[in-house]
């Protein structure tokens, strides 16, 4: 994936929406409708707490670069 991702921040510098390359966006679509086309996903109240913690550490401006993810990825899986 392309890193030459914009975010749009409010005056606050709270990220509010992100503008990524279409071909990105084409290939995130695609992967949805393959989602939606699966069986319906359940998640477990461990997961719904964390899907919320990261909602909220996202409201707040706590994220990290693709390329810092990339690393601690490549870190912990290797290549």
């Amino acid at each position: 994936m392309n890193t030459q991702h914009q975010y749009l921040t409010n005056s606050q510098g709270v990220p509010l929406s992100i503008v990524l390359p279409i071909n990105e966006y084409d290939d995130l679509m695609y992967l949805a409708t393959l989602h939606s086309q699966e069986e319906e996903v359940h998640f477990s109240e461990e997961e719904l707490q964390s899907i919320a913690l990261s909602h909220q550490q996202a409201k707040e401006g706590k994220t990290i670069s693709s390329e810092e993810l990339h690393r601690r990825l490549r870190a912990k899986y290797g290549n």
